[in-house]
C-alpha cells in the first residue's frame, strides 16, 4: 500500500542481497543495539520486483526508491502485505521522485520480495534493507529532503534526533550513478542505465549514532544529471 511521503564503522558487512548481519558501531566507538540485515535493489522500465531475502527476526524495513510519476503515481508493495509509510519525498521538476519508506512493525519472514508496479514505463528502481533494534512502536523521528536538476553534489537536508543512539538512514536517487556519502556507509545500490530508455538509480546508507548529533549527508554522484535525496532517523530500542 503506498501512503504519500553515516560516520559508522561495521564489523562486518556485505554489500549485496542475502543475510549479512553487521554490527554497527558509533562514532565514540561504542557498539550499537541496531543490526543491519539481508539487503537487495532492482530496477525495471515499468515495473521491478527484488529477488527475495529473508527476512526473519527484523523489526524495520527502509526502502530507498526513484520514479518518474508522468504516467501516473505507481504502486508500492511488498509479498508480506505490509503498510509502507512515507519517511521524506523529494521531486524534480513535475514527475521525477526520490523517496525513503518504511514499515515497522513487519511482517516478516523467508522469500521476501518488494515491488514498484506502474501503468507506464515509470523507470523504476529499489533498495530494500532491513535493521533490528528500533523501537517496536512509532520509531520514526525526524526527516528531511532535498532535490535538484544538473548537479552531481546534493545535500539531504538536515535533521538532528530527539533521543541519542539513533539509526539515521538516507538515500540518493534518480540518476544515480556509482554515487558515494560523505556520513555513513553504503548499505546497497544500483546505477541508472539509459540503453534504449533510462532505468533510475537509487543508493541507500545508514549510520548509528551514539550521542544525537545534527546530520546533512552530501552525495556526490558519478554524472551530473537530476538528483532526489532524503534522510531519516529512527529511535533504538530500550
Amino acid at each position: 500500500m503506498m501512503l504519500r511521503l553515516a560516520l559508522t564503522l561495521a564489523i562486518c558487512l556485505a554489500l549485496g542481497g542475502g543475510s549479512a548481519d553487521a554490527w554497527l558501531i558509533g562514532g565514540s566507538g561504542v557498539p550499537q543495539k541496531f543490526v543491519l540485515g539481508p539487503h537487495i535493489a532492482s530496477q525495471g522500465f515499468q515495473n521491478t520486483t527484488t529477488p527475495a531475502i529473508d527476512t526473519s527476526g527484523y523489526g524495520l524495513i527502509v526502502l530507498g526508491i526513484a520514479y518518474n510519476a508522468n504516467g501516473g503515481f505507481p504502486t508500492l508493495s511488498d509479498s508480506k502485505s505490509n503498510t509502507w509509510l512515507n519517511a521524506s519525498s523529494g521531486l524534480i521538476g513535475l514527475y521525477e521522485y526520490g523517496e525513503l519508506w518504511y514499515c515497522s512493525p513487519c511482517t516478516v519472514g523467508a522469500s521476501h520480495t518488494f515491488s514498484i508496479t506502474a501503468t507506464t514505463l515509470a523507470a523504476p528502481a529499489i533498495v530494500a534493507a532491513a535493521f533490528s533494534g528500533v523501537k517496536t512502536s512509532s520509531p520514526y523521528d525526524q526527516h528531511n529532503s532535498n532535490a535538484a536538476a544538473s548537479v552531481n553534489t546534493l545535500t539531504t537536508g538536515s535533521v538532528t534526533p530527539t533521543e541519542n543512539s539513533e539509526l539515521v538512514v538516507h538515500m540518493v536517487g534518480v540518476y544515480a550513478s556509482a554515487p558515494t556519502t560523505n556520513v555513513g556507509a553504503i548499505v546497497d545500490q544500483i546505477a541508472v542505465t539509459c540503453p534504449a530508455g533510462c532505468k533510475y538509480g537509487v543508493a541507500l546508507a545508514y549510520e548509528a549514532q551514539t550521542t544525537a548529533t545534527t546530520r546533512n549527508a552530501t552525495w556526490n554522484n558519478g554524472i551530473t544529471n537530476d538528483l532526489a535525496t532524503g534522510i531519516a532517523t529512527f529511535k533504538a530500542a530500550p
